[in-house]
């Protein structure tokens, strides 16, 4: 075997394990989703399903996750994160202060708190035009018989990262206000059946 048939065998062994160690260090992420998360103070301790990562992009499967954002001298949070095919979440925390350093910390990074504050203003934007356009219901609402029953929308509880959800609130101390309440909401157009529903009492406190 000649010198030059020995050399090329060498360089395509190394050009081999170096595509192998690629690969490796490296998986595809063709099957999971991005969550990109902002958090301020910059230096917090991020804790994704018990597994520390860092700020900025990560991938995960799809479904639900939970992240905890801490950091000494700053209260803790935890947030639920939901995540769906081929969708990239944005994920903005800013952790408070419990104490006068930590008030001092957070002087101290304000540009990361206002940049923060920025993502999570745009975020709310977006979602809020994707809610009102996938839920023209809302447009309708409140529509308030206080103090018979009053029909208000919120948050999911079966979908709460999922900014096209929604779930209407019905306010009603009887059976019968519940049902005149979801007869207003089918005569208006909406079948009540296509949303998620949640009861709850009705709030006189302020009346």
């Amino acid at each position: 075997m000649n010198k030059i048939r020995k050399t090329a065998i060498v360089i395509s062994l190394i050009v081999l394990i170096v595509v192998t160690l690629v690969v490796i260090n490296n998986p595809s992420h063709a099957n999971q989703d991005k969550v990109i998360i902002y958090v301020a103070p910059k230096d917090s301790t991020l804790m994704l399903d018990n597994k520390p990562i860092n700020s900025g992009l990560s991938y995960v499967n799809h479904g639900q996750h939970t992240l905890v954002v801490s950091r000494k001298e700053f209260k803790s949070t935890t947030v639920q994160i939901n995540t769906n095919k081929n969708t990239e979440t944005t994920v903005p925390i800013e952790l408070l202060a419990d104490s006068s350093m930590g008030n001092e910390i957070a002087n101290s990074q304000k540009i990361d708190f206002v940049n923060v504050e920025g993502v999570a203003s745009r975020e709310y934007d977006k979602n809020s035009t994707i809610m009102t356009t996938d839920n023209p219901i809302v447009s309708q609402l409140p529509i308030d018989a206080t103090p018979n029953y009053r029909v208000d929308y919120g948050i999911s509880k079966k979908y709460p990262n999922d900014p096209s959800k929604i779930a209407l609130y019905i306010s009603a101390d009887s059976d019968f206000y519940r049902q005149v309440a979801l007869s207003v909401i089918y005569l208006a157009g909406y079948d009540p059946s296509d949303y998620e529903i949640i009861f709850q009492p009705m709030d006189l406190s302020n009346l």
